[in-house]
């Protein structure tokens, strides 16, 4: 199950600290905001993989703007889908 970060307050993103594909444990950094002169991190409510991130360094963003998607790792199906498109990439 996927879940989505929000921003906790209006501000603006001074870093990201992963990216897609990358494997999170909970309250890692993900992200760091400048809100109210102050940097604000945004951790990981869970563990999990990187799955999409929706902002950019230097955007401003309203209170409860998503920031990125954190779900569970590649599942088999995933995994076969990949295969099959290297394969087609590269065929013997």
């Amino acid at each position: 199950m996927a879940e989505t970060v929000i921003a906790p307050m209006v501000g603006k993103i001074l870093a990201i600290d992963c990216k897609v594909g990358d494997k999170v444990a909970e309250d890692d950094v993900l992200l760091t905001m400048e809100a109210m002169k102050m940097e604000i991190p945004v951790v990981a409510p869970a563990g999990g993989t990187v799955k999409e991130i929706k902002v950019a360094v230097g955007e401003s963003v309203d209170a409860d703007a998503p920031l990125l998607v954190i779900g569970e790792g590649t599942n088999e199906l995933q995994r076969i889908i990949i295969a099959r498109q290297l394969v087609q990439r590269n065929p013997a």
